[in-house]
């Protein structure tokens, strides 16, 4: 629930600093350096919710799932399997090649 929260709160802090340089910008016509400054916020803000959402990915946190809701069986990119047989035959091309 608390990583919820911090997502939430990492989201809500991006949106709010981007309509403080909107804000900024309609008032002053852009001409002082408060607009750039809170649209530096949002994408370090951004880049923030980014690495968070790495590293809750990366701890469990976060579980992938289909479009049902159900959690997904297997995993997103696997590693081609390697039968025996396939590597023996490989093996033999080569020597038979020499």
């Amino acid at each position: 629930m608390l990583f919820k929260i911090a997502m939430f709160a990492i989201l809500l802090m991006a949106a709010i600093s981007l309509f403080m340089a909107l804000a900024s910008l309609v008032r002053n016509q852009g001409s002082s350096g408060k607009t750039v400054k809170m649209l530096s916020y949002r994408v370090g803000f951004s880049l923030l919710l980014l690495l968070f959402l790495g590293l809750a990915q990366f701890m469990g946190w976060l579980q992938p799932h289909d479009l049902k809701g159900q959690p997904t069986a297997q995993p997103m990119i696997s590693a081609p399997s390697q039968d025996k047989e396939g590597a023996n035959d490989i093996n033999e091309t080569r020597e038979t090649e020499n």
